[in-house]
């Protein structure tokens, strides 16, 4: 806690307790880690969105709350 309240690792701590965006897209063969938020990069934009579809098709099919409103 004293790191974060004098500035010390900050993007670090942002990182593991801060707000995350609403969509994140990573290439987890190149970054593994899952640093470099590919969304928002137009020739992801495809991909993004087949993925987005699949994963909704598949909550509706479980019958998912989520997907339900």
């Amino acid at each position: 806690m004293k790191r974060r309240r004098t500035g010390v690792d900050k993007k670090y701590w942002k990182w593991n307790f801060g707000k995350r965006p609403s969509e994140e897209l990573y290439n987890i063969k190149k970054n593994p880690y899952c640093m470099n938020n590919l969304e928002g990069k137009a020739r992801f934009e495809e991909s993004k969105d087949q993925l987005k579809a699949s994963l909704y098709a598949h909550l509706e099919n479980q019958n998912d709350l989520r997907v339900q409103g």
